[in-house]
């Protein structure tokens, strides 16, 4: 009887999952006819569904950066279409949607130094992938090269060699790691100006225009946070922006 029950159970959990990625399949062809139709609103609310519902991949970020561009919501299209591009870094037309939806709030891109930037060509499951195939390798080679009594100056020059992957790999994820802890956010209320300090009557200090993608500093002072855009550090409430990370 334990058996059957178990044997139950999962083919309901099966049946369950089927049904559930035949629903989330259904609900997307209906948000793409709808979008392809101009019926933007209606495909922003199915796409958002999907992504509300745990999925997460840079074709629906995409898209439903899309049709919030084209419903006129520029604060989220500007929110999808980054995180599109964390997923898929690399993809020229997110990169240029990203732009044109920032060119459109009146907003700077995110400025990153050379390196930081080249850290972020790669995702961060790329680096994790290259990081996991060096380990293996390197294991592997140790263990051939202690099996078959390889000289020791060779043996150490192999495992130098295989060792190099390791440390652009383990930068990249260091820094996928630090955008976690200091996101970036786009500004999600209109009039947002970022102050001298965490009060509501400290000096104002400059303006952030609706939509812009700015970089989360600090997040120790209770409704406040310290922001940077444009090379410039403020204090907004954390209502007034949204992070990017998921």
């Amino acid at each position: 009887m334990k058996s059957l029950s178990l044997i139950s159970i999962l083919l309901l959990a099966s049946l369950s999952a089927a049904m559930a990625e035949k629903d989330r399949e259904a609900i997307f062809a209906q948000a793409k006819a709808a979008y392809d139709a101009g019926r933007y609103a209606e495909a922003e609310k199915g796409f958002g569904t999907l992504v509300s519902n745990g999925l997460f991949n840079a074709e629906l970020e995409y898209d439903l950066g899309n049709a919030c561009f084209k419903s006129g919501h520029l604060p989220q299209a500007v929110l999808h279409y980054r995180r599109a591009g964390y997923l898929k870094p690399r993809d020229p037309d997110v990169e240029a949607n990203l732009t044109y939806a920032l060119d459109a709030a009146g907003a700077i891109p995110p400025a990153f130094g050379p390196i930081e930037k080249a850290l972020l060509s790669l995702s961060e499951r790329e680096w994790t992938h290259i990081a996991i195939g060096a380990y293996l390798l390197l294991t592997v080679a140790l263990s051939i090269g202690l099996s078959i009594r390889m000289r020791r100056a060779r043996l150490l020059r192999l495992l130098a060699i295989l060792l190099l992957p390791l440390l652009p790999a383990s930068l990249g994820l260091w820094n996928w790691h630090r955008l976690k802890i200091e996101p970036e956010a786009v500004v999600a209320q209109t009039g947002v100006t970022a102050r001298c300090g965490p009060l509501p009557d400290a000096t104002a200090h400059y303006r952030i225009p609706l939509g812009a993608l700015l970089r989360i500093r600090n997040r120790a002072n209770g409704d406040w946070i310290e922001v940077e855009y444009d090379q410039k550090t403020g204090w907004v409430r954390k209502e007034q922006v949204q992070p990017v990370s998921p």
